[in-house]
């Protein structure tokens, strides 16, 4: 390990090792922690009454298998090793409704009384509208896609009342009320479940518009490792990072922006191209004040000078883009049809084999519910396509190709 380095993110991912999770995982799992910590006593301002805090929604989207609770669980231990930090962040791991939200942020009419032990009476629950949501698996934390396309809206709607304060009137909470409310989310999904719990129009829309989504597109590892490897110095860079947790937990005030980086910045704004793809477009719009968020995190990774430097923000620019390209893909899955769909996974087949017969086919898909009609419509579709071609066999196995 490099003796020089400092950045509080490079360490991180250094003390993970080698191992088959994607090690994009561990680093946006990083990110979401170090934004747990400062939660809405750091900020930038840019628009007047408006600050904009590092507050993120980080999804891990993958496979079952692929590592995204690895990830999550390993990034956790930095927190849960003091009691009082992971206190301070307000960590919670578990289900996740919309009456537990209200509960764990708000305050209602139906007041709660805990025993203070101190006081030697009970006194008002205090509501801790800061907190640091961790869900490894998004179908068991959130119940039903019905259930959380409910508590997506809420959520939604939280997020954007960072600063302020949010009223929602229920029927089992009368009148909530969340002051100042700074949710950050570390979430782990497959893209299938995700597909069912958000709707096409919150993805192309004011949801995913405010979401950080790692997609890893494989189906398997990108090789396999039996035993992960370890640096070390591990436990010396370990306890460096509990250190420098406690730390970001105390940090407050005003993140400034140096007024070189701050004319750069204002010129690649300006300058910038908007993307050709119309579903990019909310994503796009938000990319000023999601990019401050990220340049944020990494100045506070590199150091306490509260200060960001160009270095910082085009880290967070083109750490943006690339997210950019996983968003496009999963706008593109949720504006499928039953046909469209059907198309990927026999594209996918015949990509993987090179060649292969109709009949092989249609036997790989049967667990899928398609039988040979549909098989046969996703052929013709991906011919039109110039993406697969048609090679007469004997006997009447047809052959198709895939063209390279």
């Amino acid at each position: 390990m490099n003796q020089k380095t400092s950045n509080f993110v490079r360490l991180y991912s250094h003390v993970q090792g080698h191992s088959e999770v994607p090690q994009s995982f561990h680093i946006w799992s990083c990110i979401s922690m170090i934004a747990a910590c400062v939660a809405d006593r750091v900020w930038v301002k840019l628009i007047e009454d408006q600050p904009i805090y590092p507050h993120l929604f980080t999804f891990l989207i993958a496979p079952s298998g692929i590592g995204k609770n690895i990830a999550i669980t390993a990034v956790e231990k930095l927190v849960l090793a003091d009691p009082n930090i992971a206190g301070w962040i307000n960590h919670y791991r578990g289900k996740l409704t919309g009456p537990s939200l209200y509960d764990l942020l708000g305050t209602n009419d139906k007041k709660k009384e805990v025993f203070d032990e101190e006081e030697g009476r009970y006194v008002e629950e205090e509501a801790k509208s800061k907190v640091w949501f961790v869900t490894p698996e998004m179908r068991n934390s959130m119940g039903s896609p019905d259930m959380a396309q409910l508590l997506i809206l809420t959520m939604t709607e939280l997020w954007s009342a960072a600063g302020t304060t949010f009223t929602d009137q229920t029927r089992t909470h009368g009148k909530v009320t969340v002051v100042d409310p700074c949710i950050n989310w570390l979430a782990g999904t497959t893209k299938e479940w995700l597909m069912k719990a958000v709707k096409p129009e919150d993805i192309r829309g004011g949801f995913f518009a405010r979401c950080l989504p790692v997609y890893y597109g494989g189906l398997y590892p990108k090789a396999p490792v039996y035993r992960p490897r370890y640096p070390k110095d591990r436990t010396r860079v370990w306890n460096m990072l509990q250190e420098r947790v406690y730390r970001l937990c105390q940090l407050e005030g005003e993140v400034k922006v140096a007024s070189d980086a701050d004319a750069r910045i204002e010129q690649w704004y300006m300058n910038e191209e908007r993307p050709l793809e119309e579903g990019l477009a909310p994503y796009h719009n938000r990319r000023r004040e999601m990019i401050m968020k990220l340049a944020m995190i990494f100045a506070l990774a590199d150091n306490e000078k509260m200060r960001i430097e160009w270095k910082h923000f085009d880290l967070a620019r083109k750490n943006y883009l690339i997210l950019q390209k996983d968003v496009l893909e999963l706008i593109e899955l949720a504006c499928q049809t039953p046909q469209t769909s059907d198309a990927r996974i026999v594209e996918r087949i015949i990509k993987r084999e090179g060649t292969i017969a109709r009949g092989d086919i249609t036997k790989k898909v049967y667990s899928k519910g398609m039988d040979s009609k549909r098989v046969e419509a996703a052929v013709q579709q991906l011919i039109q396509m110039d993406l697969v071609s048609h090679k007469p066999a004997p006997y009447g196995k047809d052959l198709f190709i895939y063209n390279k």
